[in-house]
């Protein structure tokens, strides 16, 4: 029995709110019972979202073998909750689809009887709120893939308020709900914006325009297009294979998986370790300042660059990309990065690739050939602070944006936790005393329901016509 409840408000098992309705698993459907071509929907777990229909499967069978397995059909409205994570438990309302639907066995159906003690919006927000999800975990059973019985959901308290308060906390929970989801699509749309303003930034710094007023200011003379293998002091040279069974303990290498967006992804002796002999060590090792271009890689990856930066110690590059070494004298590497990671000089490397199926390479002349724009090295400075300074900038707002989506995260679940709890809406019991009235209690409900549940099982024994308990299949709206 859950304690501390709200004056009017009770507490039940799941599965006692559910009698006289549909409180049940899924369907056991087999591949070989499925047809693409078939005109009833296989409601999957991937559809199942937390308080959202995902819509994301796309399996089908007839309505003949529907019937012959027995299937339970959905309807609109129906509670459908996850017995399996990610996360264990969630919940959400089926919204009907064009065609008749079934459901998987980890997905439980839960379907209210109309004119019960329980509203199905409300048990959707109920089973998705912290305090039902905590008793759900305790539930949890199995190693690889935790799951929870239908017996077990069924056994769960819930706390259980009068119906006109149900529908108070329901449009409550509703409106602030669609506010943060609001909220979160716009911070959705962060992330692009941003990406587009890094690719607007780059754009800008490699057509002249970024550092337009510092040339005015200084006299700087034009900028000139130069080969990049012009600008080298060595290399290209490609880097060491060696099979993946070669790969345990030894030098820290760099794979293509490695970096992305100029800089490594992890740290230095974080890396996988390779082996090698001294002429292998001597011949791909990597120095401040050299550049990894990968040479073979999907067509959207595959000229992506890296600059070595704070390198402690030996590390190795592999096959999969080439190193050059700029001649520092004529171009800053940090420059040279930034030109070969924008719009210009991405259109470039990959000007003469190579394709192949989900695969793309470029080769040591491919390199050579890129032009970069070359101003005095006064200025390639000022571009590089100028976009570290647009880029700090933009880091700036990922955080911020990360932290506000965290945030709005556990404002959802707070939402939930106050409606069920007593704390969002007015009581049924306040509003009956400020307007001195009488109100039915939570366990007044339940109880009028149960004898309207013994009055109908009287009647059916009598003879009389009952209410059906298993629903005829029916084309969902």
């Amino acid at each position: 029995m859950i304690t501390e409840l709200p004056e009017g408000w009770t507490s039940s098992p799941l599965a006692a709110l559910l009698r006289g309705g549909v409180f049940s698993d899924g369907d056991w459907i087999e591949s070989k019972d499925q047809d693409p071509n078939g005109d009833v929907r296989l409601v999957q777990l991937a559809d199942i979202g937390d308080g959202e229909f995902r819509d994301r499967s796309a399996r089908f069978l007839t309505s003949a073998k529907a019937r012959e397995l027995d299937c339970t059909f959905l309807e609109r409205g129906d509670v459908l909750v996850a017995r399996m994570p990610e996360p264990l438990g969630r919940a959400c309302l089926f919204p009907g689809t064009s065609k008749a639907s079934v459901t998987a066995v980890d997905v439980c159906i839960v379907r209210p009887e109309k004119d019960g003690p329980v509203l199905p919006r409300y048990l959707m927000f109920l089973i998705n709120s912290p305090k039902t999800r905590s008793q759900i975990s305790e539930y949890e059973r199995g190693t690889t893939r935790k799951r929870i019985s239908r017996a077990n959901l069924g056994s769960i308290e819930v706390p259980v308020c009068p119906l006109a308060e149900q529908r108070r906390i329901v449009r409550a929970v509703e409106e602030l709900l669609g506010q943060v989801r609001r909220a979160e699509a716009r911070l959705e749309r962060v992330p692009i914006i941003l990406k587009r303003l890094r690719h607007s930034v780059l754009a800008a710094a490699f057509s002249g325009d970024l550092t337009s007023d510092w040339r005015a200011r200084n006299d700087a003379a034009e900028w000139t297009p130069t080969p990049l293998g012009q600008l080298l002091a060595a290399g290209p040279q490609n880097g060491l294979y060696k099979p993946q069974s070669a790969y345990g303990s030894g030098i820290p290498i760099v794979r293509i998986d490695d970096f992305h967006d100029g800089h490594l992804l992890r740290r230095w002796h974080d890396l996988r370790r390779l082996s090698v002999s001294a002429h292998e060590r001597s011949t791909y090792s990597l120095h401040n300042g050299d550049m990894l271009i990968n040479r073979v890689n999907s067509p959207k990856f595959v000229g992506k660059t890296m600059l070595v930066e704070d390198l402690e110690g030996h590390a190795l590059f592999e096959s999969n990309m080439m190193r050059i070494t700029l001649d520092h004298e004529r171009i800053v590497p940090q420059f040279a990065l930034l030109a070969l990671m924008s719009p210009q000089g991405r259109a470039q490397l990959g000007r003469n690739a190579k394709h192949a199926v989900n695969q793309s390479s470029i080769n040591q002349t491919d390199v050579r050939q890129v032009e970069l724009p070359v101003p005095d090295k006064r200025e390639q400075m000022e571009v590089v602070s100028r976009v570290r300074a647009l880029f700090s900038l933009a880091e700036a707002i990922d955080r911020r944006v990360l932290v506000a989506t965290t945030r709005t995260a556990l404002i959802s679940q707070a939402i939930l936790s106050q409606a069920f709890s007593g704390e969002l809406v007015p009581t049924e019991a306040e509003l009956a005393r400020e307007g001195q009235q009488t109100f039915e209690t939570a366990e007044a409900l339940l109880a009028r329901v149960a004898r309207r549940g013994t009055e109908n099982r009287g009647t059916a024994a009598r003879g009389m016509p009952s209410r059906p308990q298993r629903r005829r299949p029916a084309t969902a709206a």
